[in-house]
């Protein structure tokens, strides 16, 4: 799941999915092998991939550098509907 589909979801849906993949995450752990440990590290690393957009934008927005987060934020949108 990306980022972007992530956002599609409200927020019980978004916990529901981070409880699940939380758990998948700890039964890969727990198996013992190093295969199952580094796909645990691969689920975990996801979670922080979709957790961490949801923190970061409301710090940002409220410090003292938002003006260039704003900024830096209008220029990705620009970039993305940018046709080439």
């Amino acid at each position: 799941m990306t980022i972007a589909a992530s956002r599609q979801y409200d927020a019980i849906d978004r916990l529901i999915v981070f409880g699940e993949q939380l758990e998948v995450a700890v039964e890969l752990l727990t198996a013992g092998t190093l295969a199952k440990a580094r796909m645990a590290l691969v689920a975990v690393d996801n979670l922080a991939d979709l957790l961490l957009p949801q923190h970061a934008d409301p710090v940002f927005l409220s410090g003292e550098g938002s003006w260039w987060y704003r900024l830096a934020q209008v220029l990705r949108e620009g970039a993305q509907s940018d046709p080439q």
